[in-house]
Parts: C-alpha cells; sequence; structure tokens
C-alpha cells in the first residue's frame, strides 16, 4: 500500500505519495499527484526530476509541506526500500 502525506485542507486537491511499485535503480523520490498530472520530486537532491509538467505549476504551500515533511518522507522510503535507502541529512538543496 502507498504512503501518502497527509496535507491541509487547503491542498486537498493534491497528492504526495510513496508508490510501492517504484523502480530501485531511480533515485528515491515522492510523486506528486494533481488530477492527471504527475510529478517525481527526488529526496536525495532536492529538485524535480523530470521537466514536464513543469514543476512552477505547483502551489508554494505544497512544497513548503513536502520540504517540512522530508524526514517522514525519507523514513517512509526506507521501510519500503531498504535496498535503496535514502539519508536524511542531504543538504539544503532547493528545489526547481
Amino acid at each position: 500500500m502507498p504512503y501518502v502525506l497527509t496535507l491541509p485542507n487547503a491542498l486537498k486537491r493534491w497528492k504526495v505519495k510513496i508508490l510501492d511499485n517504484e523502480l530501485l535503480f531511480e533515485e528515491p523520490h515522492v510523486t506528486i499527484v494533481f488530477k492527471t498530472e504527475l510529478w517525481r520530486f527526488g529526496l536525495r537532491s532536492r529538485t524535480f526530476l523530470d521537466d514536464y509538467p513543469r514543476p512552477d505549476k505547483l502551489p508554494q504551500m505544497l512544497m513548503a509541506e513536502i520540504i517540512a515533511n522530508v524526514a517522514t518522507l525519507c523514513d517512509e522510503w526506507n521501510k519500503r526500500f531498504p535496498t535503496n535507502p535514502v539519508s536524511q541529512d542531504n543538504g539544503d538543496k532547493a528545489e526547481r
């Protein structure tokens, strides 16, 4: 079962998930979902893994929630994928 980050009501149409079927050769990441659009945000690099859809379409409040909960997201990734762990202290890299 995927992990779903609990978001404030103002972001109720958005989802931030760690899916169960991720490829282990990819960077650990969360998948951000809005309607039919998907963004992948790397937990190691703290950057977006894809150029499309454009990351600037995401609400600042959503990105603030992801950054505020990055330790929890790293823990949840590590529980699901112990052979591809992510450290929680990867520096303060800004998202693009």
